[in-house]
């Protein structure tokens, strides 16, 4: 055993050595286990952002959908930087923690993607921030949501309405036993109209949850309008 968990510390530090953590907002180098570099972490908001998505429900970010914060995002979901999914995670953390203080949850989920979306991108980026929240939270990442229709994507769409109106009936309860009378964080990447997160809810609302609350990394909305 010794040999063995002598190996590991050898074979992390070179891992370490070759390829170094960097920042996601600025590419430049961070301390092991950071979520980024002290010069992007000063200009970071110090109480986050938690507003409402439709129904009395609230979504809460660290950080806005804008400039560096943007562009990182978008490379992790579309240039394959899943190494920045642990580091959003803690971000998320954080938040989550400052605005639900008082939240017990049993469980994470996440906004679960088309198969064939999902095969052609190769991840699912949110369901990765899961179950890094997951690991840092305690409590178990389920798979409770299934998306089993086609959809244009979000971003092309400019209204609320138009989004809606395009994610209506696209997502089904996996199983209703797993949602029934428990306590829910349900996690996306980015909230622009809050329209996914609303069929999201009203989706799990079929299985009788106790209450649910989401959090995202980024958020393009600021203050809470139930």
């Amino acid at each position: 055993m010794r040999i063995i968990e002598k190996f590991k510390r050898v074979f992390h530090s070179l891992s370490c050595f070759l390829f170094p953590e960097r920042c996601p907002f600025c590419r430049s180098l961070v301390k092991e286990g950071e979520p980024a570099c002290d010069k992007c972490k000063k200009d970071f908001p110090i109480n986050g952002y938690t507003y409402g998505v439709g129904g009395g429900y609230r979504c809460c970010s660290p950080l806005l959908y804008d400039g560096k914060y943007k562009r990182a995002v978008l490379r992790y979901k579309f240039r394959d930087k899943r190494q920045y999914s642990m580091k959003f995670a803690q971000l998320m953390f954080d938040q989550i923690m400052k605005s639900y203080p008082d939240f017990i949850f049993d469980c994470i989920t996440y906004v679960p993607m088309y198969e064939e979306d999902q095969k052609e991108r190769g991840f699912n980026q949110c369901e990765l921030l899961a179950n890094d929240l997951s690991k840092l939270m305690k409590i178990p990442c389920k798979t409770l949501l299934k998306k089993h229709k086609k959809t244009n994507h979000q971003h092309n769409l400019k209204t609320y309405f138009e989004r809606k109106k395009n994610l209506k009936g696209a997502f089904s309860v996996i199983s209703k036993e797993e949602i029934n009378g428990k306590s829910i964080l349900l996690i996306d990447d980015i909230v622009t109209t809050g329209s996914t997160l609303a069929e999201c809810i009203k989706t799990l609302n079929k299985g009788n949850p106790s209450y649910i609350a989401t959090a995202s990394v980024l958020s393009a909305l600021r203050i809470y309008k139930p």
